[in-house]
């Protein structure tokens, strides 16, 4: 239990010095060994927290130089900037969370599920208050009667298509509350100050990398852009395009497999035969096709090399499957900071704020390098 406490105690202190702008972007950390001695603790507790730092993407490691702090984190550096005069002054945030509901009344995606717990704790820890609204299928004014009876002044929208959220910002700001809308697929929304997730920028990473490791046929999986992709596919499929047109390797509609659902995948294994490199558009399609890949007698990453989306848990996967990270602690604390900077009536942002947050790529045992034996 010591050892948890110290590792955390670590990170939240890195973490408070990054969000101040105390460690600016580029700045080197010290060692693990040096870190752990200045802290007085062992070497483990420093290097527990340093891997939460990279994971939550604050820092990322620079091969033997060490640690570095990552220029991305939040998408403008005058957030940082303006957050140190911030900081004096902040204020206490009660926010109002609003959270959707799916079909079967199932509150489980586990990105959003960390959002709301991460959110949750430190909001609290700063003498604030949650205030948690369910969004339900075609109850957006019964929702939004709910948010103005409450103390909130703060609105951060989990839940809500397009035109929810329209609706429901245009109300709430006539009575002079403000929303934050995260959208996790990267459409930014012009109603609304929004925090996206920067899908095109990682799904262009990704294929960028599989052709730096040899891989030239490389397809991609994903869901029908007309049904259960709509809305955040097409992104994915664009920036994994964008990877492969920067890296000189010819894009055909014909490399594109899309789906009704996640479990078709495993019908459509002939189509992929003669890839070397499959990209999910998440890891419950990735995970389907590597169970196909198995039954049919292939390897993983020996004859194909799978790439998913989302850091979900699979059992069959066991823990195995290259994929993507979506940073919760950096959407957080792009909330708070943004939250702030609204509350405080700061102007530096302007009227409607978009901050893009990248994810982080997972690299595991789905993918290899074809360099040398294909």
């Amino acid at each position: 239990m010591h050892q948890a406490t110290g590792y955390i105690d670590i990170y939240n202190i890195c973490r408070e010095r990054i969000l101040k702008g105390e460690l600016p972007s580029g700045d080197r950390l010290p060692s693990i060994r040096e870190y752990a001695k200045s802290c007085n603790v062992s070497t483990l507790t420093a290097q527990r927290a340093f891997a939460k730092l990279q994971q939550d993407g604050y820092i990322r490691s620079n091969g033997r130089h060490g640690c570095v702090v990552v220029s991305d984190w939040q998408d403008s550096s005058r957030m940082s900037q303006v957050a140190k005069g911030i900081e004096r002054n902040r204020q206490v945030l009660n926010v109002g969370l609003i959270v959707g509901w799916n079909e079967g009344d199932n509150y489980t995606f586990p990105p959003l599920v960390s959002i709301e717990r991460i959110l949750t704790s430190r909001i609290y820890d700063k003498g604030g208050s949650i205030s948690r609204l369910v969004l339900r299928p075609g109850k957006v004014e019964e929702l939004i009667q709910s948010a103005l009876k409450t103390s909130c002044k703060m609105f951060f929208l989990l839940a809500g298509n397009p035109s929810e959220i329209k609706i429901m910002s245009s109300r709430m700001e006539k009575a002079g509350l403000h929303c934050i809308a995260f959208n996790g697929s990267g459409v930014s929304n012009d109603d609304c100050d929004t925090i996206c997730v920067d899908d095109k920028w990682v799904f262009k990473e990704i294929s960028s990398r599989l052709v730096k490791m040899g891989h030239r046929k490389i397809a991609f999986a994903g869901l029908d852009t007309d049904g259960r992709g709509a809305g955040w596919v097409d992104l994915r499929i664009e920036g994994w395009k964008n990877g492969l047109y920067e890296m000189g390797v010819k894009v055909s509609s014909r490399n594109i497999y899309l789906f009704d659902d996640c479990c078709d995948v495993r019908d459509a294994l002939k189509n992929l035969r003669g890839y070397t490199a499959v990209v999910c558009a998440n890891d419950v399609l990735a995970d389907n096709l590597i169970i196909a890949l198995q039954k049919a007698g292939m390897d993983v990453p020996r004859d194909v090399s799978v790439t998913g989306y989302d850091n979900l848990p699979h059992d069959s996967v066991q823990n195995e499957l290259t994929t993507v990270l979506v940073p919760e602690e950096k959407i957080i604390s792009s909330f708070i900071s943004l939250a702030q900077m609204r509350m405080s009536g700061s102007a530096e942002i302007g009227e409607k704020a978009i901050l893009m947050v990248r994810p982080i790529i997972i690299p595991r045992g789905s993918w290899r390098s074809i360099s040398n034996d294909k």
